[in-house]
């Protein structure tokens, strides 16, 4: 369960069907995540994605996400990497300001968490 309130949305990218695969992959990696783990997460949720013209991601980061679920392990990792993504089929496509993401370093036994939210 989380913990407070979701974040409201107020940034992000629509993209179109057509480039919705190709968006996600380099939005992965922008977040830190290698092929592997890209794929794994392609795999769970595309089929999951809207049919929809037009797609809004929007990407919940580690600071995001260890204030709204935060995740206790041992033996404490070096590096953490969550990546949650929020998304909406749309339509039409809206105008969002973009989302501004990066990486940390991967140092030493580091923990990859993926998730996304269904409504």
């Amino acid at each position: 369960l989380g913990n407070g309130p979701y974040p409201e949305i107020t940034q992000g990218f629509v993209v179109k069907q057509v480039d919705l695969e190709t968006t996600l992959r380099d939005r992965l990696a922008r977040l830190g995540l290698n092929a592997r783990e890209s794929q794994d997460f392609l795999d769970f949720w595309l089929e999951k994605m809207p049919t929809t013209s037009f797609t809004r991601l929007t990407w919940l980061g580690t600071r995001q996400m260890d204030a709204l679920a935060p995740l206790t392990i041992i033996p404490k990792p070096d590096s953490v990497i969550r990546v949650f993504l929020d998304f909406e089929g749309l339509e039409e496509p809206i105008t969002i300001p973009p989302q501004k993401l990066s990486a940390i370093p991967r140092n030493g036994f580091t923990v990859i968490e993926w998730g996304g939210l269904l409504r």
